[in-house]
């Protein structure tokens, strides 16, 4: 992999990188605070977005990112798309496997109009 000079996206900071945004001692950091995050909710089942927030000084948004990520798991949140309640990521499974039937259904009619616009074509 190719090395190469950036700057962190967090610190700013000069550092070399095989595609990473921010340099290893930012890294280290945001992983200390994840490791607290998790622990946390490891240790207080049950506990919301704003308790973690609030005992750990933590933003807002860094846990909900982790939770997006799908790298946290905290009861009481609710999908983004139905409004169902579930502990990961944005949206709720029955949401994510609805979604994702939607978009091959799409690509499979894609592929067919593309293979019956190709056969069109070839008739000329």
């Amino acid at each position: 992999m190719k090395m190469e000079l950036k700057n962190c996206e967090e610190c700013g900071k000069l550092f070399m990188s095989a595609g990473a945004l921010r340099c290893p001692e930012c890294l280290d950091r945001e992983e200390a605070i994840f490791s607290r995050i998790r622990d946390y909710v490891w240790e207080h089942p049950g506990v919301t977005v704003d308790d973690v927030v609030r005992e750990l000084g933590v933003k807002p948004e860094k846990v909900l990112a982790y939770l997006r990520e799908g790298r946290l798991a905290i009861k009481g949140l609710t999908c983004q798309r139905c409004g169902a309640p579930f502990n990961m990521g944005r949206i709720c499974q029955r949401c994510a496997k609805e979604l994702e039937q939607n978009v091959n259904r799409t690509i499979k009619g894609h592929r067919a109009k593309m293979h019956t616009a190709s056969m069109r074509r070839e008739e000329k």
